[in-house]
């Protein structure tokens, strides 16, 4: 698995900063739905492995860099995959900072949101980020206080520093990727209750959970390796200040229970990690089966990307249903 970076601070003011481009003849600036999309046929990224090897690879594509007025009142938003045929690679720097109109996203074939592209945009209550998401800039949906989950495709490298920070209405994150969660990725989330892990999550770095004073629940995939976690994995003590000790309950999959050298257990009573209690819980196949529901809650369903549906309009696919403290996935056929 491999890290994606922009290579260059000169390549990233190139990517997002359009009006340093020259147009390109046979693929011209153009507008669809009230976002102005700009051709890039050379943009810069570098590849880093856990090894810290690299190497730059470039690739071709449309850019969203600016909005018309129609499109600073847009209210439901779809981004790709395609410009006149032409992939739509990224989305720009600051595209949506400080809109209030926007109250729903969708990425269809984006690899790459840029820095602070959706920052602030409170009413923003659900996000699709695809299946093809590689890159999450800084503080990209930072004090998006809307949204009330969020889903990280397995595709994603990187979730930036300051991604989603402050957005006090999400309770629920779950990790099907990153390889790499960012300083403060998700800190000051202050209704955050429970963060479900794929197993591809390699990093979590310095206080990327911090100041979640309401997570309680740390839950693993039944996928989840044990010999990629904890130790591997990159944890950073201090990825969950701000909360009282003992206060994370992690939920191990019941294949490891009674594993010799569990993981699980080793992480939970490694005095390092002071958030988290002292017993592991064993669940069912999703990792968070077991997780105490309130039988008065109303069931809310979710697509794998973080946007809620309803019961009766459900088509044949993967979902997560949360319900009271509890999460699941379902499979609809």
């Amino acid at each position: 698995m491999k890290t994606f970076l922009l290579a260059t601070a000169a390549a990233s003011a190139a990517i997002m900063c359009p009006s340093a481009w020259a147009q390109n003849a046979e693929h011209p600036d153009t507008v669809v739905g009230g976002i102005e999309y700009h051709y890039e046929d050379s943009i810069a990224i570098t590849e880093e492995d856990s090894l810290d090897a690299t190497r730059t690879v470039t690739v071709k594509g449309y850019v969203a860099t600016a909005l018309t007025q129609a499109g600073r009142r847009l209210e439901h938003v779809v981004i790709g995959p395609s410009v006149d045929g032409v992939p739509v690679e990224a989305v720009g720097d600051s595209l949506f900072m400080g809109n209030t109109s926007i109250r729903s996203l969708r990425l269809v074939g984006v690899s790459r949101v840029g820095q602070r592209s959706f920052h602030g945009c409170a009413n923003l209550g659900s996000v699709d980020l695809g299946e093809d998401l590689l890159l999450m800039g800084v503080s990209a949906f930072e004090g998006c206080t809307g949204l009330y989950s969020v889903s990280v495709p397995r595709q994603t490298n990187v979730v930036g520093q300051g991604a989603f920070r402050g957005c006090k209405g999400v309770e629920y994150v779950y990790l099907d990727g990153p390889e790499v969660v960012q300083e403060d990725a998700f800190a000051g989330c202050e209704n955050l209750r429970m963060v479900l892990v794929g197993p591809d999550v390699k990093g979590v770095r310095s206080q990327a959970f911090a100041d979640c004073p309401n997570l309680r629940v740390l839950a693993f995939n039944n996928d989840c390796e044990p010999g990629l976690f904890p130790f591997a994995w990159g944890l950073a003590t201090d990825a969950f200040t701000g909360m009282p000790d003992g206060s994370i309950v992690v939920h191990a999959p019941e294949k490891y229970r009674g594993v010799s050298g569990n993981p699980y257990v080793q992480m939970a009573e490694d005095p390092r990690y002071t958030k988290f209690a002292k017993n592991v819980v064993y669940d069912g196949t999703t990792g968070v089966e077991g997780i105490e529901a309130d039988a008065e809650a109303p069931a809310r369903y979710f697509t794998p990307g973080g946007v809620e549906v309803s019961a009766d309009d459900m088509a044949p696919g993967l979902y997560i249903v949360l319900k009271g403290g509890r999460a699941a996935k379902v499979l609809v056929r």
